[in-house]
């Protein structure tokens, strides 16, 4: 949190972000999280995952300063427990509005299993996540008329 609150205040430029901030201590992962959701899978399985942060439908919490937007008041603090082989995906709520837990839960377990280098197993779990979430928007807009 104390990341967030000085990066907050000494930002000078216009425009709003997301942000998680994550710290592993040990077997304990610290995070920071504005409106970006981020999920820990154990064994292939979601055993924690942050809430969702919007004031409505399609309406997300946006750190900016100004009077009218949100201040780093709003972030989720987590806490959460950790050992080897748990996978920590964050990513921003475009993953997980294309890909269901189950679904993500399915490509971390596929790629468990030919893990080898934790470098060659975070690009490629990134790229199949992304060529995944490619084919669903492209299926859903072939879908509208």
């Amino acid at each position: 949190m104390e990341v967030l609150n000085e990066a907050y205040f000494k930002a000078k430029c216009q425009g709003s972000l997301t942000a998680y901030i994550l710290t592993l201590t040990c077997d304990i992962v610290y995070a920071v999280n504005i409106v970006d959701r981020g999920v820990v899978i154990t064994v292939g399985v979601i055993v924690s995952k942050s809430e969702i942060q919007q004031k409505g439908f399609n309406y997300p919490f946006q750190l900016r300063n100004g009077v009218k937007f949100d201040d780093q008041s709003v972030a989720q603090e987590i806490k959460v427990t950790v050992r080897t082989r748990d996978v920590i995906v964050m990513a921003t709520h475009g993953l997980f509005d294309n890909a269901h837990d189950v679904e993500l839960e399915k490509l971390v377990r596929d790629g468990l299993v030919d893990l080898h280098e934790l470098g060659t197993f975070s690009m490629m779990l990134a790229r199949k996540i992304a060529e995944y979430t490619l084919q669903k928007v492209k299926a859903f807009i072939h879908l509208l008329p």
